[in-house]
Parts: structure tokens; sequence; C-alpha cells
């Protein structure tokens, strides 16, 4: 009502009159518009007063303990095969032999590698599904060859081709079916060695 036109006849309007008769509302109010509360800004506490910080060392409940990293060893043979031509010379210089769940070629290492210590390559073809697949098999073969590298000594260049089981079987019997092939690897070797030392004109060593 305190915008409505002041009568022509000169009387005074009724919010002036509430005005008036009301002073201590007015005064109140401030400089503020009429019929609103002035905000009050919150007053900042000085830092003279405020809390001090916590200064009690973290309990081992509470503090924060990273995941354990993998330990990773300083030097690790190359064992694997890298070379198309070794896997042909390996095809070429042996037979397929069989195992519950993979297929192997072995073959001697040639004389300017040999001493080198053995290596393994692995085939995973297409036939084995996609691509996603394949990694895991390869990761799960790799995973075992590394864990039984101490049961094969011979110098040999072994082709791993594992087949799609490979996926689902169990990891014991799969760690343990890759041992056997290197100790059955290891044994024939070791046999055969001095029927090529004779072949070739060397005199067999003798063991102490």
């Amino acid at each position: 009502c305190c915008r409505a036109v002041a009568p022509r006849d000169g009387t005074v309007s009724p919010c002036r009159q509430a005005s008036a008769t009301n002073p201590q509302r007015i005064a109140s109010a401030g400089s503020g518009p009429a019929g609103r509360d002035r905000r009050q800004t919150p007053i900042a506490v000085p830092s003279s007063t405020a809390a001090p910080l916590s200064t009690t060392p973290l309990t081992a409940k509470s503090a924060i303990v990273p995941d354990p990293q993998p330990a990773i060893a300083s030097h690790v043979r190359d064992w694997r095969l890298h070379k198309h031509a070794d896997y042909q010379r390996v095809y070429q210089a042996s037979r397929k032999q069989f195992s519950t769940s993979l297929t192997y070629f072995v073959a001697a290492q040639p004389a300017e590698i040999a001493g080198a210590g053995p290596r393994v390559g692995i085939t995973a073809g297409k036939v084995l599904g996609k691509a996603v697949e394949r990694n895991r098999i390869k990761r799960r073969m790799r995973a075992a060859i590394v864990g039984n590298l101490d049961a094969l000594r011979v110098n040999v260049d072994v082709v791993l081709h594992p087949k799609r089981s490979v996926l689902t079987a169990e990891w014991p019997a799969l760690r343990n079916e890759v041992r056997r092939i290197f100790v059955k690897i290891e044994e024939s070797h070791t046999r055969s060695l001095p029927e090529r030392e004779a072949r070739e004109g060397k005199a067999p060593e003798r063991k102490a």
C-alpha cells in the first residue's frame, strides 16, 4: 500500500499513518525496503580463536597402506624363441609329439648358439578363438613355462602348440603337464647326447 497514490483531497494515506504510529518497526527495518528483514552477513572466526588441527599421528588402523607390488627379478634370461627361421628349423628337424593339452616339437640348437640355454616358442593360431582368447592361452602358457624352466637344461629349441582346452584347464594340471614335457625332453636328449657326439666325432664326456 506504500506505493499507492496519495489521495488528492490532502488526507494522509493509511501506510503513513501506520509508520507514524509504529516508530520501533521502522527503526528495526533500517534502510532496507519495508516489510523485509535484513539478512545478516556471517562473521568469520578469527584464526586465534579457531580450534587447532589435530597433531595426533595416524595409527596402524587409520593409516592407508598401498597394495603390495609383485617382486620383479633383476635379471631373467630370455628363454623365448623369436625368429621365424628358428621355428621352421625346429619343424623340419623334428616330428610332432602329443600331450593332453598341447602338441610340441623339439630340435637341438645349432652349433653357433649352443650353450645359450633352452629356448621355447609358443604358437597360437586363429583356430583357437578370438584374439582375447588366444592372448589368455599364451599368458597361461608363458606362466607355466617360466615356472618349469628348472626342469629343462639341455640346449634345445622347443615349439609348443597349445590346444583350446588350455583356456579352461586347471592351473595345477597345466603346470604339471608342461613340467612332464620338459622332463621327458631332458631325459631323451641326455640319453641321445653320446650318440650325437659319436656321430660328430667327439668323445663323450664322462661324469665324475
